[in-house]
């Protein structure tokens, strides 16, 4: 993995991780933000695999 793709990853780790507190603390509106944002990171992520 290159720089770009490392840091892809650990964006996509770290909105995973915000998903996970937002659902076990069954707070509806910070989980759909980092459902959002866990998107947003795998789009990244797959665009940086694709080059």
């Amino acid at each position: 993995m290159n720089a770009q793709q490392t840091l892809a990853f650990r964006e996509l780790l770290s909105a995973w991780n915000r998903r996970e507190d937002a659902r076990s603390q069954s707070n509806f509106r910070a989980l759909a933000s980092a459902r959002a944002d866990l998107e947003d990171a795998r789009t990244k992520l797959h665009l940086t695999l694709d080059r």
